[in-house]
């Protein structure tokens, strides 16, 4: 546990760990906020430690919006090469996008921890998304709606190829998902109905091609391709009520806690590793008895399962009355300052 007052770095500590991970920030898309302000470049080294084996990762992000990453002294030259080597689940104030913004975000949420957990799918999905551009950029240059199938019907075949092969592989992660996702729902209160809903009937080849040709004019007009898995929706559910439109406050962050621990759940079970868990600040919007219910949440799913978790806080005495235990020999507590130095207290 990593305390100090606003300012002091303690989620750059968090940013660190999972730009090591992930190869990008988990607070923003835009490089240049990585570095700190009056400098020209970030870098950021650390070494994982798993199955008695070292490995050093090393990122460097310049001013010009380069970024260079080596793994144990080897440049790489694509971000995916670096998943895998070490995994990280994060929960910070930013994730709650995933339940309260629009379907959009759950999808990235999903498309990101399947492609985490499988190159296989990762690939699929950037060869859909590649065709999906290629088909757009050419209805964005049809004008004529007479000669428009010669032009666009070949891409059709090849999306529909990549859409059905994408469908199949992200449905089947779905009911994996679905079913870890109810046994730590029941595993926090039995008695609550949770749940997300998703299109679990896959269309065949035939039924793609006929969608896709009487969605053709459409997608002229709409200058983008308006069916296919790149547009699938996901709805959260609290006791059948839409969590995104009707949820409270303290029912998005409790949903997202589930959600987060089935994340774990799901990486172990897809890799055999228990992944690090970012947990930043997610208290200090939260009353007592909802940080309590979250503390009682972590224990009882990882009771028996051992998982590093660093968890972020201005306020160390909330944690100790919300019940984190201090006293535990596994349990390390940082304070963090501003000029910069650490030291560990307990």
């Amino acid at each position: 546990m990593i305390f100090g007052e606003n300012g002091s770095g303690k989620t750059s500590v968090l940013e660190a760990i999972y730009l090591l991970s992930m190869g990008k920030s988990f607070k923003t898309n835009r490089q240049k906020e990585m570095i700190q302000k009056g400098m020209d470049k970030a870098i950021i080294n650390g070494s994982f430690f798993k199955n008695n084996i070292t490995n050093k990762i090393d990122v460097l992000v310049d001013s010009k919006l380069k970024k260079r990453i080596k793994i144990n002294g080897k440049e790489v030259f694509k971000r995916n090469e670096l998943l895998g080597y070490n995994n990280v689940v994060v929960l910070s104030p930013e994730e709650q996008k995933i339940t309260k913004d629009s379907t959009k975000q759950r999808r990235i949420f999903f498309d990101k921890l399947f492609s985490i957990t499988s190159k296989n799918y990762v690939t699929t999905l950037q060869e859909y998304n590649k065709v999906l551009k290629q088909r757009n950029t050419v209805l964005k240059n049809t004008t004529d709606f007479i000669k428009s199938d010669k032009k666009i019907e070949p891409w059709d075949d090849i999306i529909i190829q990549k859409g059905l092969k994408l469908w199949k592989q992200r449905y089947t992660k779905l009911l994996t998902f679905k079913s870890l996702f109810k046994n730590v729902t029941n595993n926090y209160n039995s008695k609550l109905n949770l749940k997300f809903n998703f299109n679990e009937n896959i269309i065949n080849q035939k039924e793609y091609k006929e969608k896709m040709s009487k969605n053709r004019g459409k997608d002229i007009l709409l200058k983008r391709t308006s069916f296919g898995p790149h547009l699938d929706q996901y709805s959260f559910f609290w006791n059948d009520k839409n969590l995104r439109n009707f949820g409270s406050q303290g029912e998005h962050k409790i949903f997202l806690v589930l959600l987060k621990l089935t994340e774990l759940d799901f990486i172990k079970e897809k890799t055999g590793e228990n992944p690090i868990f970012l947990f930043d600040d997610l208290f200090a919007t939260l009353d007592i008895k909802r940080s309590k219910e979250i503390i009682k949440i972590l224990n009882k799913s990882k009771k028996h399962d051992y998982v590093q978790t660093i968890i972020t806080t201005t306020d160390i005495y909330k944690l100790n009355n919300i019940g984190f235990d201090f006293n535990s020999k596994e349990n390390n507590i940082y304070e963090l300052k501003r000029d910069e130095t650490y030291s560990k207290i307990a």
